[in-house]
This record gives C-alpha cells, structure tokens and sequence, in this order.
C-alpha cells in the first residue's frame, strides 16, 4: 500500500491507502467511506502547488477521474526544490450555486471553501462583503463578543485587502459588524455566511487571468483580461477596482475549447465570421477539463433533444419524427443506446444516436406563447 494525504479546506487531512493502479475517482471513494458527504459528484481532487520562495502564489489543477493517483504524487520529486505539494478535495462545479445546501456535511465544506476562495481573491468581494463576512466568522468561531474576547483581525481579513487600511481600521468596522450579530448561533453564523457569499455576484465561477497574444485574429480583445467559466458558460471579464465587468459570454454550444501547455484556444463566431482567440495561461487544461465537465452534467440532466434526421419507423411503441423536431426526453435509462420522449401527445422510444441532446431549454419552453 501507498499512504496518501487528503486535505481539506477546514484544516483536516485524512490519511489512506492506496496502490500503483488506483485512480483518482477510486481515491474519493476510499474518502467517502470516513467523509459522509451524501452528494460528491460536483467535488473533485485538485494538486495544488505552493511556490516555496513565494507562499502566497498557488497553483491548481483538478485530477480526471481516471488519472492514477500514485502519478500525480510522482510529482512530488520533481517540483520539491522550489514548490510544495499537496492533494485537496473540493467543490469543483457549482450547478445551482444559489440553492440552500440541506446536507450538514457539504454545507461545512461549503463554509470553508467559500471563505478560502475570497482569501485566495478567487471570489471577487467588496470591503463591505469583507466585513460583514469576517465578522460572521468570528461569531462563528468565538459567540457573543464581550469584554474580554479579543481576535486577531488580520486573520480575517484576506492578505490581498489588507494593506489597504491600517490593522485598527479592520478591527473598529469588523468589531461593530460582530457587535450587531449577537445571540447567533455557530450554526447560525455558518448559514448566513454561506447565504451571504451565495449572492455575492460572481459566487459559483471559476476565474482563470489570461492574456491576449499578437497573433490573435480578434482584435477586440484587451491585452489583459479574465476567462470566467460557470454553468452558464466561458464569459469575458474585465477587471475593475473590486468588481469585474463581463463584456462577452459564450454559452458552452457557441464555442470550441483546446489548450495547449501555455495557453487556452477558443473558437468562435464574431461579426459572422469564425474567430480563433489564443490566451495565454498556465491553466488551459483546467479550463478545457471544466467546460467538459459542465457540458457533460448539462447534458446529463437535460430533458430536451432536437432531431438530427428522420426516423420513420411502423411500431407503435417508437416515436416517429422528422429532422429538427423537438423532443421532450422523459427517459434516458431505457437502455444503453435508447431514449423515451414525446412530442405532443405521441410517445415512444428512438435511437440515442438519431437526435442532439439539448445543454439548455430552447427559446420556446423557456419563454411559450
């Protein structure tokens, strides 16, 4: 056996075993069996590499399901001289970032990935979400303020904000912040911060900072800008003072995604014509790996399909239909190649093969006359 080390964004690691052929999604479920999360299937394993001459610049990338754990801790030995390694369980996609978590142990994940990604300035916050979340964190971790608690303010405020006011400053607004949360509960404090952070307007993105090259064929992109990805889709984002301004967005059917080892490649339509945008990034696989991920669940729960061609079939039990018809799929686990749908009030199963399954509702369910 093989120890490994999973760590997670509340501090604790979780020591296991595991061999030369185990992969990464065998490795979650070795930690589901000691982590009693009732839904992981939008968490992943994500190397993380911390600069050791540099301790607050990171780099991340998640595992494929498939990919053999005892490669990524290869990885060890040739970045160990300038770099730190670890391995991290964490949300990786949001699906519906703004519902309430009912599950008591992913709603503890979710407190502190939330908190670690406005620390990280992965999730974009204002100075008044800094306070207000802070001081939720100390109710959290202190109760009710009184005389004699005191805290260190700077390890609620994240280092990247900090510098902008002096340390009395963040204690004087953080402390009025606590003094109006009183009679909260731990639980409580948990909620209402996770409640908070959920609204926040960029809550549930994944932000990748990229760059533009020379030999582009769009020149309407900025020399320096962020690639936004969610359930939504790749979105442009400009950076500005605390927010982000998003000034184009590609749902994830309008655009084509590669990479390369220093840069990510999206194909698609501007102005009729076909665009190649080429980004300069160290995370193009991460980019890519997280499109295919969200379109794969899109698809997944999808309920809408289009044909792609006639199927004129005389069985009463298959649906006939015509190329470019709209499906409602009511099952995809009839068998391996086959599908239920209707369209109107006739029903019956097809061939899989024979429509597009549908990443979003078309314009006429969405909006029906």
């Amino acid at each position: 056996p093989i120890p490994v080390t999973i760590n997670l964004l509340d501090g604790r690691r979780f020591e296991l075993q595991v061999d030369s052929a185990t992969t990464a999604n065998e490795t979650i479920a070795l930690l589901l069996k000691r982590l009693p999360l009732a839904d992981a299937s939008a968490f992943a394993l994500y190397e993380s590499f911390t600069y050791l001459q540099e301790p607050f610049t990171r780099l991340e990338k998640s595992l494929f399901i498939e990919e053999l754990i005892c490669d990524s801790l290869a990885k060890l030995d040739l970045v160990k001289a300038t770099m730190s390694y670890s391995l991290f369980f964490k949300r990786k996609m949001y699906l519906n970032p703004r519902a309430p978590i009912s599950d008591p142990v992913e709603r503890e994940l979710m407190y502190h990935q939330a908190v670690f990604e406005v620390n990280e300035g992965t999730l974009p916050v204002t100075e008044s979400d800094v306070i207000r979340m802070a001081a939720l964190r100390v109710q959290h971790d202190m109760g009710d303020m009184n005389a004699g608690k005191n805290f260190a303010v700077e390890t609620y405020i994240p280092k990247h904000l900090l510098k902008r006011r002096i340390a009395g400053a963040w204690m004087d607004m953080v402390r009025m912040e606590y003094q109006s949360l009183g009679g909260t509960s731990k639980a409580e404090a948990q909620s209402q911060l996770l409640s908070f952070a959920s609204q926040l307007a960029f809550y549930g993105c994944t932000i990748f900072p990229v760059e533009n090259t020379p030999q582009n064929v769009s020149r309407q992109l900025p020399a320096t800008f962020e690639l936004m990805v969610n359930v939504d889709g790749l979105h442009f984002v400009r950076p500005e003072n605390e927010m982000r301004t998003v000034f184009r967005t590609l749902f994830f059917t309008d655009v084509t995604v590669d990479y390369t080892m220093n840069s990510v490649k999206l194909v698609f339509q501007e102005g009729g014509q076909t665009t190649l945008a080429e980004l300069l990034t160290k995370r193009g696989i991460e980019v890519y790996n997280l499109t295919q991920d969200y379109m794969y669940w899109l698809e997944a729960q999808s309920e809408w399909a289009v044909a792609k061609q006639d199927y004129d079939v005389h069985d009463n039990t298959l649906l006939n239909f015509r190329k470019g018809e709209l499906i409602h799929v009511v099952d995809k686990d009839v068998g391996p190649e086959w599908f239920m749908g209707e369209i109107g009030d006739r029903h019956g199963l097809f061939p899989r093969s024979s429509v597009t399954v549908l990443l979003r509702p078309p314009p006429e369910v969405l909006e029906p006359k």
